[in-house]
């Protein structure tokens, strides 16, 4: 049920970041050279680049500590406590950065 979640929401945000327009480019399922971690969508904007993960967890999330964490427990374990998804995002997009050599200003998790 998860998997089918996140395809809904990287989907979503597909079609959200189609709407920026000829100044946008994006880039959609993105891994670096070595194949640590995937970037959902990599977007290139006059404003700079940027990483996207896209999550549906299926439950309200808050951040805490600089990270998403369940608002209660979500008994399906879709988002654990312990998880680290802003984490492993900006980790992704660092590898990415790396062997592309490039620069990211942001790394965003959509919700």
């Amino acid at each position: 049920r998860w998997l089918l979640a996140k395809a809904l929401a990287e989907e979503a945000t597909a079609r959200a970041a189609a709407s920026l327009g000829m100044g946008a480019t994006i880039f959609h399922d993105v891994r670096p050279l070595d194949g640590a971690g995937k970037v959902d969508h990599v977007v290139l904007a006059p404003a700079g680049l940027f990483a996207l993960s896209s999550e549906d967890w299926g439950t309200d999330v808050q951040l805490v500590r600089g990270e998403l964490q369940p608002v209660a427990p979500d008994p399906d374990g879709a988002l654990a406590p312990g998880d680290a998804p802003v984490t492993w995002l900006v980790g992704a997009a660092r590898a990415l950065a790396a062997s592309a050599g490039v620069r990211f200003a942001a790394a965003v998790v959509v919700v």
